[in-house]
């Protein structure tokens, strides 16, 4: 598992079987499903789960607020590589297409490699996981 993590907080929409071998892949248990990335985050901020990702686009405004939460909180969120997000104004789309890795800031980059390696991730940050129905949303 991811050295010294416990629990990961996921997406609803996540299917059950996913959320098993998501947990069996990282070594971790669920601490809770929930629709809002804040709701996630805040439970990351508070220590009550220790990781959390998101496989589907998130708007600026759904992952602006969250990510100052758990930057003053002491944790990140960064793209899959664990670059830090951008919220640069001059493009196209104020949408983070790619996966999303959060965590209290233990163990952030060998999270981000294993949940790489789950979803097997092509050069640009893809997933296949949307496209071959894991993911619902």
């Amino acid at each position: 598992g991811v050295t010294g993590v416990q629990t990961c907080a996921l997406p609803i929409w996540i299917p059950s079987e996913t959320v098993r071998a998501l947990g069996a892949h990282l070594g971790t248990e669920l601490a809770g499903r929930t629709h809002s990335v804040g709701c996630k985050v805040g439970r990351l901020a508070r220590r009550e789960a220790d990781l959390y990702f998101s496989a589907h686009p998130m708007s600026y405004w759904d992952s602006c607020g969250p990510n100052v939460v758990l930057a003053a909180a002491g944790g990140m969120l960064t793209d899959l590589h664990g670059a830090p997000l951008s919220f640069e104004l001059d493009v196209q789309s104020h949408i983070h297409d790619s996966p999303l890795a959060a965590s209290n800031g233990h163990a952030h980059g060998e999270f981000c490699r294993k949940v790489r390696h789950f979803l097997s991730l092509d050069r640009d940050g893809r997933s296949d996981f949307a496209a071959e129905g894991k993911c619902t949303h």
